[in-house]
């Protein structure tokens, strides 16, 4: 073991000499990938007093690789030991408090990938109490100097185990996914709902006190929402809290976000517009604190994404004439954000709107296409729409236009906004915008220079 760390640190050593530290690198990957490495390296990460961090590190990667690469190379007796070492590990870090402070963050976070890939293998079949185990492990007492460690803890576990089952832009093998399927089943039957019910008793205890960890309980929330029943997050006593926390600087932002994964969960077209009829988030904006440019920029991502479900749900063909009309009447209170937000200063708000603006030029043109007249509210929108886009379009009057120096970042970020990927589409949909706002060309100050311009 000592050799081990040693290694470690002539590897990393930014002044040892390179015969030396290629030796030193050498050395750690035949560690890695020999079929005993494992075992030392779990004894390194256990030993005491600790290593040096670098060589715990380290020694938790092997697992980790072994884990994920060689399972199949362990018998039984091997992978329980790894789960009582880890076990052992986490009562030491969080119920024993002789060791309170002592544990670096990048630690905790391999160790939690660990666990991850550990969980993968053994859930549900030979650690079905996985989550009971961890929860009762973050539940060390609230006057413990580990407490809020352990909380911290359980939850980057919690965000690790969805990152590595459910999320989607992530390349999966067919057996991974086939394993992923069965992992998330078994979930569902029953520690789904532990999980959502402590994800939450987290957030009321420490929204005042810790509001890091409080994020971290959102951000859960918000993951899982895609792949959990609905009803564990949109009931009464959790929406009531994410909307109180609309109003918290520290955490308006996570709820933002929060509420935005669970708008955009997918679900049947009746049972979403339902839901976004009890959500009612359009009575709750007034309410909000819009002066920080920051959290603005999030309210607007939070209005795309209502925006986009509600278009998403309006196009539907199996939809009932009384649902549509229901999700037109939403549209229609959302719009007026739509256009606030298209039209503000800052262009990442702005941008963030683009995907609903683009919904809802598809409705209009659907529309045009069945020879379906347009309604005085849909006039009025597109000529509002129409007097936005050409302010967002234009040039500051300060631009300076020097062909001989590169171009400034500020301008080519701008540049990138306001163009739009095919011409023809871009000068298509400028068109038929113009044509529906009854807007006369020849008029130059309506839209002919600054169309002309953009051009």
């Amino acid at each position: 073991m000592d050799q081990i760390e040693q290694a470690v640190m002539y590897a990393l050593g930014p002044q040892v000499d390179p015969s030396l530290k290629a030796q030193a690198n050498s050395y750690c990957e035949q560690v890695k990938n020999s079929d005993e490495g494992w075992q030392l390296c779990i004894q390194l990460f256990m030993k005491e007093p600790k290593a040096l961090p670098e060589a715990r590190f380290f020694s938790l990667q092997v697992v980790e690789n072994t884990l994920r690469n060689r399972y199949d190379s362990l018998d039984a007796a091997a992978v329980q030991y790894i789960q009582q070492t880890m076990m052992e590990y986490l009562r030491r870090e969080f119920v024993d408090n002789t060791n309170i402070g002592s544990e670096e963050a990048f630690i905790r976070n391999k160790a939690a990938q660990s666990l991850t890939i550990l969980f993968t293998h053994v859930y549900p079949t030979v650690w079905p109490s996985f989550f009971k185990d961890m929860i009762a492990l973050a539940k060390t007492p609230s006057d413990t100097p580990s407490h809020e460690k352990a909380a911290d803890f359980f939850l980057r576990l919690c965000i690790s185990i969805d990152e590595e089952i459910a999320r989607m832009d992530i390349p999966r093998t067919r057996e991974e996914v086939i394993r992923n399927t069965h992992i998330k089943d078994s979930m569902r039957v029953g520690d789904i709902q532990l999980l959502a019910a402590f994800w939450f008793d987290l957030l009321q205890e420490f929204k005042s006190t810790k509001p890091t960890i409080a994020q971290l309980a959102l951000k859960n929330i918000g993951s899982y929402i895609a792949w959990m029943d609905i009803s564990y997050v949109v009931n009464d006593q959790v929406m009531t809290v994410l909307y109180e926390l609309l109003a918290n600087e520290a955490l308006r932002i996570p709820a933002c976000e929060c509420l935005a994964d669970v708008i955009s969960k997918g679900m049947l077209p009746m049972d979403k517009l339902n839901m976004l009829q009890m959500l009612n988030i359009t009575d709750m904006l007034p309410r909000l604190d819009l002066s920080e440019p920051e959290f603005v920029e999030y309210v607007a991502r939070l209005i795309n994404a209502l925006g986009t479900e509600l278009c998403k749900i309006y196009t539907e063909v199996s939809l009932p004439a009384e649902g549509k009309a229901a999700a037109w009447t939403m549209i229609e209170q959302v719009t007026p954000y739509l256009l606030r937000f298209l039209a503000n200063e800052y262009d990442d708000t702005s941008s963030a709107i683009f995907p609903f603006v683009n919904d809802m030029l598809y409705i209009y043109k659907k529309q045009k296409k069945q020879q379906q007249p347009l309604s005085q509210g849909q006039h009025e929108f597109l000529v509002s729409l129409l007097n936005v886009l050409v302010v967002k379009l234009r040039y500051d009057d300060e631009t300076e236009w020097d062909a001989d120096e590169d171009e400034p970042e500020e301008e080519a970020l701008f540049f990138e906004m306001r163009k739009v990927p095919r011409k023809k589409k871009r000068e298509r949909d400028l068109l038929y915008v113009e044509k529906k706002a009854n807007l006369d060309r020849t008029e130059p100050s309506n839209f002919c220079r600054t169309y002309c311009h953009y051009r």
